[in-house]
């Protein structure tokens, strides 16, 4: 038996369409050194993505339990886009916050998800 997870990451975008938000997902591209001004000026590159994000206290997430400090969030992110790491940023709202840790749910290589631990 095959199983189809293409079709499971639709019906996680669909979800997250139907009960998230936007977010943007800010990519931090490293500049290059200035050394008249001894400067590195990054560029960031934003996508839009759909995704939720939600308090660890009240929602009981186990993917992350090492350093999570008080105000901390962790956001479920959809696979539209290549990758995050934690040198990229996600506004959500009005709020910039940084991302401190992120695991990707990718079976048989398929991407579904991302789940991502944030902080202001």
């Amino acid at each position: 038996c095959v199983f189809n997870y293409s079709k499971s990451a639709s019906t996680t975008l669909k979800l997250l369409t139907n009960f998230g938000r936007d977010i943007t997902h800010r990519k931090i591209n490293e500049g290059t050194y200035n050394p008249a001004t001894g400067t590195t000026t990054n560029t960031n590159t934003d996508t839009t993505v759909k995704g939720v994000d939600l308090d660890f206290k009240n929602n009981g997430n186990r993917y992350f339990t090492d350093n999570v400090q008080a105000n901390d969030r962790y956001a479920l992110v959809s696979a539209g886009i290549a990758s995050i790491d934690v040198s990229d940023q996600l506004i959500i709202g009005s709020m910039t916050w940084n991302i401190v840790n992120v695991k990707t749910l990718s079976p048989a290589g398929t991407l579904v998800l991302y789940t991502c631990h944030i902080r202001k």
